[in-house]
């Protein structure tokens, strides 16, 4: 198609169509292309973003759209997202998926009986800290995903002393620890970058920060603005970007309260709070609201406690005081984390049987943030026991109505067991997520009946194909890519594009679920390896295989 097959009889809407399936087979090949190129730079240890030739090819951008009078900035956007679709397929594991992972599984009672997935946020917490003991540390149950091994290497990079294997993390004392002057990779997570930069205001100094090519979008301005409050200054390198890489000044002059602009996000706040006891002075921090405040407390309170950090809120207010945190062996427990393993205790719903988790698990007081009444409308008894937390599930409900407006991460969750009642589902969700958009997406590339209203979805599973569509999908984001393995227990042969995007921050789920319906029988046989000691970002190619 070529805009020679316009005709005068083509309406408005026709010949946007016509561009846009002009646009998006251009859009394919321009990033098969610059993949390729970028492929090229990543095998000879290279950085894959070329700023030579972006410079080169913003420049016939910014020429060719100037006569139209589009917004530069929102151009400069557009143009940054569509080379971050070449150089994320170069540097994902596989680079572009080799073949689809089809789904099968096995039709016995479960009897899953392992150690649950660890939270990364409080492991993440826990590895900053433990960086500034006096003494060694060691976290065991220690789970090896990416945004963790990237944190580790992007210290050791300062000088810190941290050692990994599979399943335990170890520190010790190290007196070179600096980040002043040093260029730090920080991987692909927000968060990481958040904890760097806490743990660079301590000292005076000059820090840069590079990330992945996903993190040149990220939109740091709302942060940059408030660092000269705390004695620091960031500088954004690419003018025409809101994201990394960043150069970062700091004085080493902390206040000992400060006031947190209501645009500054909660992810900064809390890599904030825990960064504190480091600080000479401590620091109070006044937030917008209660809600708020207690939402950084609840996350930052448990890991700090277990260092012996006291912390002390009040209404929209947190303060932590000044202390060097007190770390030994086995000392700090780590939770599992809720939002995953909320997927395997779920499983029971589809098969019978049982789903054990060893390991701590904290439930929500509150019945419109608990896990337990939301599985209570699936039938799904969920209790805690000496060991961990354990699920069973006698029989399927005929319906369900399930409110998940306060517990928006388990709307992929609850999307994909309300293809197992056997009747008709409805789902209360806050009408603003842009979840829902990818709720469309699952649904609609099952071929599920449903109908999606305001803060409503009703799902009729009954008259929905139970045949595996053709194509595989392509998850976007890891907790869809576990909410379409569970849909596999319902249409069996499902196949899935990017399956290495959920081993990221869950190296075990594939071997769980490849192993069903007693995974642990693999698992406790897997050697723990040597410890490993890396400055590289780390490299490792997947390969999942479908017993």
């Amino acid at each position: 198609m070529n805009p020679s097959q316009r005709t005068n009889t083509m309406s408005l809407s026709q010949e946007i169509e016509l561009l846009d399936a002009q646009i998006a087979e251009l859009v394919g090949e321009r990033t098969r292309l610059l993949a390729k190129a970028a492929g090229s730079r990543k095998r000879k240890r290279v950085s894959v973003i070329d700023a030579t030739q972006e410079k080169r090819l913003w420049a016939i951008w910014s020429k060719a759209f100037e006569k139209e009078g589009l917004d530069k900035a929102n151009l400069r956007k557009l143009f940054l997202i569509i080379n971050s679709l070449a150089y994320a397929q170069a540097e994902h594991k596989g680079g572009k998926s080799r073949g689809a992972f089809c789904m099968y599984p096995r039709k016995q009672p479960l009897q899953i009986d392992i150690q649950g997935p660890r939270d990364t946020l409080q492991t993440r917490m826990a590895i900053a800290l433990a960086v500034n003991c006096s003494s060694s540390f060691t976290l065991r149950h220690f789970q090896t995903s990416d945004v963790n091994i990237e944190l580790i290497k992007a210290l050791n990079q300062a000088g810190a002393s941290l050692a990994w294997d599979q399943t335990t993390f170890k520190s010790r004392p190290s007196r070179d620890f600096s980040m002043d002057g040093k260029v730090i990779f920080c991987g692909s997570s927000l968060f990481n970058f958040y904890l760097l930069m806490c743990q660079g205001l301590t000292k005076p100094g000059q820090i840069k920060f590079t990330g992945t090519s996903s993190t040149k979008l990220f939109d740091l301005r709302a942060v940059q603005k408030f660092l000269p409050q705390l004695g620091a200054r960031l500088t954004i390198i690419d003018p025409h970007a809101n994201g990394l890489p960043v150069r970062f000044e700091t004085a080493g002059h902390l206040p000992d309260s400060v006031e947190v602009p209501w645009d500054v996000e909660s992810s900064f706040i809390i890599a904030l709070a825990v960064s504190a006891p480091l600080f000479p002075k401590g620091i109070a921090l006044t937030l917008k609201n209660k809600d708020l405040a207690r939402e950084v407390a609840d996350a930052v309170a448990p890991i700090l406690g277990q260092f012996d950090i006291p912390l002390h809120v009040d209404q929209n207010r947190i303060a932590i005081s000044p202390k060097a945190p007190r770390c030994k062996t086995n000392q700090v427990t780590i939770p599992i984390d809720r939002s995953l393993g909320s997927y395997l205790l779920a499983l029971p719903f589809f098969r019978g049987g049982k789903a054990q988790l060893r390991g701590q698990w904290i439930e929500q007081s509150d019945q419109h943030l608990s896990i337990a009444s939301t599985f209570t409308e699936f039938g799904i008894d969920l209790h805690t026991t000496e060991q961990g937390v354990e699920s069973s599930c006698e029989g399927r409900p005929a319906g369900v109505y399930v409110d998940v407006s306060k517990r928006q991460f388990l709307l992929p969750l609850v999307t994909a067991m309300c293809l197992g009642v056997t009747q008709n589902a409805t789902i209360k969700c806050d009408p603003l997520t842009s979840e829902l958009n990818h709720v469309e997406d699952f649904l609609g590339f099952l071929g599920v009946d449903h109908t999606i209203t305001n803060d409503r979805i009703d799902i009729r599973p009954l008259s929905s194909r139970t045949t595996p569509p053709a194509d595989a999908w392509e998850s976007p984001s890891p907790l869809w890519t576990v909410a379409y393995v569970m849909a596999s227990f319902v249409v069996p042969g499902i196949c899935l594009a990017n399956p290495g995007e959920l081993t990221a921050i869950w190296p075990d789920f594939w071997i769980t679920f490849n192993n069903l319906p007693r995974p642990q029988d693999v698992m406790r046989s897997k050697p723990t390896g040597s410890p490993k000691v890396s400055h590289e970002p780390k490299r490792k190619r997947i390969k999942i295989t479908n017993n």
